[in-house]
């Protein structure tokens, strides 16, 4: 990508007009940009700690509730606030991307 593509219009005859009458542009695929690449990684090594918490939660419980004198049902909850935090962060994210990802225009 250069600089000097432009998107074709119905009367500059650039681009070609697909089945269903629309026009494609005439510029090659633009690659994202290297903060998505960075976001996606993020993403990545985000989701292989949820993994490692939840495995390595799941072993340390019966250890913590042998020392602590948990009942099952605190052990329980021990484990399963994960799923909880999980929960609420997946439904926050939304929100929270766009008050602080959005650009003002």
């Amino acid at each position: 990508f250069d600089g000097r593509c432009k998107f074709g219009t119905a009367s500059d005859g650039e681009g070609a007009e697909t089945e269903s009458g629309e026009r494609d542009s005439p510029c090659p695929p633009r690659r994202p940009s290297r903060e998505v690449f960075k976001a996606a990684a993020i993403a990545c090594l985000n989701s292989c700690n949820l993994g490692f918490d939840q495995g390595s939660v799941g072993g340390v419980s019966s250890l913590m509730a042998d020392q602590l004198g948990w009942t099952v049902w605190q052990q329980s909850a021990f484990v399963g606030i994960l799923a909880f935090v999980s929960i609420a962060g997946a439904l926050s994210a939304a929100e929270v991307t766009d008050r602080v990802g959005r650009r003002k225009t």
